[in-house]
């Protein structure tokens, strides 16, 4: 039984990925808001493959279930 990984998680990788794209779009064409900016998007990051290893730990329990 190979099935997606959860709603929830999936919707969060969904939401980080969109926040990803968003912090990428938004710089300051002045660069003032660089290490704030960067700073967040490397929390975002790191928050996105902990994420990522949580969809890949959910399909590894459901194959070695089937």
């Amino acid at each position: 039984m190979n099935e997606k990984p959860s709603p929830a998680v999936h919707e969060l990788h969904q939401a980080v990925d969109l926040e990803l794209a968003e912090v990428a779009n938004s710089a300051d064409p002045d660069g003032d808001d660089v290490p704030e900016r960067e700073l967040y998007e490397a929390e975002l990051r790191s928050f996105h493959d902990a994420v990522v290893a949580e969809e890949k730990a959910e399909e590894e329990e459901r194959n070695s279930e089937s």
